[in-house]
């Protein structure tokens, strides 16, 4: 996959198209590829089961993503005389989660970006399947920090107080060995403000 992570579209249609690549070799001629797939909605788990492609001689092959979507690839190869590889580790590309139509309750201030106050907490309007909770913030003298949850389970706190102006990553990730299918709150924990630029959610 060329990124794992996709930036969020400033404006226009809000559509994704990341492209996977593979090749193989041996002492034979490689004759073509198998590839496996699986894709997760906003708010819906990964399919247990993948769609598995024909075979084919092409190389790469794009996947379509919406906002808040996972997709995930995995390709096999054969040769010229039959042999046949292993599956590949799965691969996998996230498209950032929206905010501007509502799909985040108690802040709303863009299409990507939310700001988490002191007054209440923020919180998916729905239940969304999660492992894992990848969060990009701004970082200033004039922030806070905040609690994450997903469901009950508190996962840790992001600080976004700095000294100098900046962005911060943090990944968060639930104790399950399983996804959860939970509804994920964002609580401050100062008078400061949390500003959330950008919301991933990993399942």
């Amino acid at each position: 996959m060329s990124t794992r992570w996709l930036a969020p579209i400033p404006s226009g249609l809000l559509k994704w198209t990341p492209q996977l690549t593979y090749a193989a070799s041996d002492d034979q001629t490689v004759a073509a590829y198998q590839v496996q797939e699986r894709t997760a909605g906003m708010f819906g788990r990964l399919p247990s089961t993948p769609s598995t492609y024909p075979w084919k001689t092409a190389r790469s092959m794009e996947n379509f993503l919406d906002p808040g979507d996972q997709a995930c690839a995995g390709v096999r190869a054969k040769d010229t005389v039959g042999n046949v590889s292993a599956w590949s580790p799965w691969r996998c590309v996230n498209a950032p989660f929206m905010n501007g139509t509502g799909h985040i309750d108690g802040a709303n201030n863009g299409i990507w970006e939310f700001t988490v106050y002191d007054r209440g907490p923020a919180s998916t309007t729905r239940n969304v399947a999660v492992r894992s909770v990848r969060v990009k913030v701004q970082t200033g003298p004039g922030y806070g920090s905040m609690k994450v949850y997903a469901g009950t389970e508190y996962l840790g706190t992001i600080n976004a107080h700095s000294a100098t102006s900046g962005t911060k990553w943090t990944t968060l990730t639930t104790s399950s060995a399983t996804v959860k299918a939970v509804k994920v709150r964002f609580v401050a924990t100062s008078s400061k403000d949390v500003h959330v630029k950008t919301l991933y959610f990993v399942r």
